[in-house]
């Protein structure tokens, strides 16, 4: 099928996010319900589910609820929306998805819609991956918690959001060529909106899963609209990486405005590093705001442990880290020094960035002494 407007300027929107992040049967589960695709030219709707005969060509829009993948799942068209209030995802160990076509996008969207609006809320949408994800190698597919894309032309009563939503990636789970987002807005409409809100998502990339060439965004929020002065704020946004090799930037939470002059707040978010995962060419930004307004950025974290499990990779190097207000130590391996190729801080709230080693609990030693000292952290 052809690409609607729409889908022309996601398209194009997502080759301009992509430059600035770079530096066999199959069984469906609907609920209780599931459905085999039969080996006959069969196509049967089934709850308002679309079933095709091709296993392994099936678009999982307008499908509910509860969506569970344990075969393989070749997205065929390049937007693909899971929905329900909430909706939620899964993919099991046995589960593929792959992402055949450039740019590809699979998300979780509340069920919401009217003939006055496309959305206003997007929230406690949940995808987990205990199977495999294997996104385009021209242009990485996108996965997002929860999105929404307002496009309207009419003037719209309430703030967009997409708010606590989730993707997990599991352990023994295979995910590459990917741009994950916990919750992400989008609004090239034309006409007043009274602000975008991305709010308490989180990224979770657990120790041993497998991530190869995954970027990463707790929070994102984008607007190309020059008729709304509304603010944009990504707040108390998690990312927490525990495997994987990264060549890319993530973030903790990312706001643009590519047109108006819309007031752009990015704060509290914060990003957790355990387990053993790669960052030596990586980049990590607690937050940033481009546009021509007005931008905060402040309060975002970076953190050195989680759920009592030290950060231990076999390189302890961190391409570059930008704009933490804090940087927190929860757990250490003793010994082990953080070497930091690149640091700055332009936060609004202060240059500084306060480093917090109150509480931390260290691992790979059974005692200490008085006197006893190494360098934690060095820039």
């Amino acid at each position: 099928d052809g690409l609607n407007l729409s889908e022309v300027m996601m398209m194009k929107r997502k080759i301009r996010h992509l430059d600035a992040i770079k530096h066999g049967s199959s069984l469906y589960s609907l609920n209780s319900m599931s459905i085999k695709p039969l080996s006959i030219a069969v196509c049967s709707v089934l709850a308002g589910m679309p079933l095709l005969s091709d296993a392994t060509s099936f678009d999982p829009e307008n499908i509910g609820e509860s969506v569970t993948i344990s075969g393989t799942l070749t997205l065929t068209r390049p937007y693909s929306d899971v929905y329900g209030n909430p909706a939620t995802f899964t993919i099991t160990s046995t589960g593929v998805v792959n992402y055949p076509l450039v740019g590809g996008f699979l998300y979780c969207f509340n069920n919401n819609s009217s003939t006055t609006q496309e959305a206003d809320t997007n929230n406690n949408n949940t995808i987990i991956n205990y199977g495999t994800i294997n996104g385009s190698t021209a242009i990485p597919g996108q996965l997002a918690g929860g999105f929404i894309h307002q496009g309207l032309s009419v003037d719209y009563g309430s703030r967009i959001k997409a708010n606590n939503n989730t993707v997990s990636l599991r352990s023994g789970s295979t995910t590459s060529n990917v741009i994950v987002y916990g919750g992400y807005v989008y609004d090239s409409s034309t006409r007043t909106i009274p602000g975008l809100e991305v709010s308490g998502n989180t990224v979770f990339i657990e120790d041993g899963s497998n991530v190869e060439k995954v970027y990463v965004y707790g929070g994102y929020a984008e607007t190309e609209n020059t008729a709304s002065s509304g603010d944009v704020t990504v707040t108390n946004n998690k990312v927490i990486i525990g495997s994987g090799t990264y060549t890319g930037t993530i973030f903790g939470g990312s706001a643009i405005s590519t047109a108006g002059s819309q007031v752009l707040k990015v704060q509290d978010n914060t990003v957790y590093l355990y387990g053993n995962a790669d960052l030596s060419g990586a980049g990590i930004k607690g937050g940033e705001a481009e546009g021509a307004g007005t931008k905060t950025v402040s309060g975002n974290m970076l953190v050195f442990g989680y759920n009592n499990q030290a950060w231990a990779p076999s390189n302890y190097t961190i391409g570059n880290v930008q704009n933490f207000s804090t940087i927190r130590f929860d757990n250490a391996t003793w010994g082990k020094t953080i070497t930091v190729n690149y640091f700055a801080n332009h936060s609004t709230d202060s240059s500084v960035t306060k480093v917090d080693a109150s509480k931390v609990a260290f691992s790979g030693v059974d005692s200490l002494s008085s006197g006893d000292s190494y360098d934690m952290l060095t820039i």
